[in-house]
């Protein structure tokens, strides 16, 4: 099922809390919709759980449904340069058969939403675990999924960019890929270079006693205390933690951990007063995630009957050196086909 963003989300505002999505961003979140091709499986609204009001917009473009093909039929419409190897991965990756096709599962979208203004260029992530959305076949090795890992980066990079992957960055990629640990694997990476960084995000999801010891084979620059705490916060809550890796030439010292929660889960509960104790999550913030509801009845556009609405929640930490921890929240949502359409 394919959908447009704006109106999408115009019937999603009213689940929104106030305090996590103000009026203002709100706004600024719609006029990057209404420029975006109708083309979301799903969608998150990425929110900074302290006292920023920026909410920056993240679009799933599932390859199943359609979206890579969808993408293609807009060619004449996406002329920037980053929309023009978005084109040229999706005209691989809808070919029947090959690499990109059997390996990404999906693509996120990202777009940095900075006030009412033109549609930023959006940065790229492709989903290079094919299994993301579906149970893991028991008989697969960590060095069969690493391998094809190995394969998509190879491939999908060059397209993202324009350009050969550097040398230098495409080793330092390796050795993170192959220095997981047993259990752990690559969910998705895409380059940073709309945000005019020359680096390669990296996502890997590990059980979430092994990170310490991941971070110290790779040779993380960044402060290890700081990783550590973030860590012992969140794996009270998840068997396993995603683990966000900017990768050059080395390793850079920036970290994101994050974990997915369950809409109105009183569990994590706990967490969030440690969030606000901290002051990572202001009172209101607080008070508002527990509102953003796991499933919700809304009319689709074009639609005669109400479809529903699964909504998902996530909850990342980032640390970065000589800074306190960030703290956000992804508040995710995906219609499901009504039954008559």
């Amino acid at each position: 099922m394919l959908v447009a963003l704006d109106p999408s989300l115009a019937l999603v505002a009213p689940l929104l809390p106030s305090a996590l999505v103000c009026p203002g961003a709100l706004r600024a979140l719609m006029a990057t919709a209404s420029e975006l091709p109708p083309v979301a499986s799903g969608a998150a609204l990425e929110c900074r759980l302290g006292s920023s009001e920026r909410v920056d917009l993240v679009m799933a473009v599932s390859g199943h449904a359609g979206g890579h093909r969808a993408l293609l039929r807009r060619r004449g419409e996406l002329v920037s340069p980053v929309w023009r190897r978005v084109l040229d991965f999706c005209a691989e990756w809808a070919r029947p058969g090959s690499l990109l096709g059997v390996e990404v599962p999906a693509v996120w979208l990202e777009f940095d939403v900075v006030g009412e203004r033109h549609a930023p260029p959006p940065l790229v992530f492709p989903c290079v675990d094919r299994h993301m959305f579906g149970a893991r076949p028991p008989g697969e090795t960590d060095e069969a999924h690493r391998a094809a890992c190995a394969q998509v980066i190879t491939r999908a990079l060059p397209l993202l960019l324009g350009s050969e992957l550097d040398p230098a960055v495409d080793a330092a990629l390796a050795r993170c890929v192959a220095l997981l640990p047993q259990r752990a694997h690559v969910s998705y990476l895409g380059p940073l270079a709309p945000r005019g960084r020359e680096a390669i995000r990296l996502g890997a999801a590990l059980p979430s006693g092994a990170i310490s010891g991941y971070l110290d084979r790779i040779g993380w620059p960044g402060p290890t205390r700081q990783a550590e705490e973030a860590a012992s916060m969140l794996a009270p809550y998840a068997s396993r933690i995603s683990v966000q890796l900017d990768v050059g030439a080395d390793v850079l010292p920036i970290l994101g951990l994050e974990i997915e929660c369950t809409p109105g889960d009183r569990s994590f509960a706990p967490l969030l007063d440690a969030l606000s104790a901290r002051g990572l999550c202001t009172p209101a913030k607080r008070e508002a995630l527990p509102l953003w509801p796991r499933e919700a009845q809304v009319a689709l556009p074009n639609h005669r009957w109400p479809s529903r609405i699964n909504g998902w929640l996530s909850l990342k930490l980032v640390v970065r050196p000589d800074e306190p921890p960030e703290a956000k929240v992804y508040l995710g949502f995906a219609p499901s086909l009504p039954l008559f359409g």
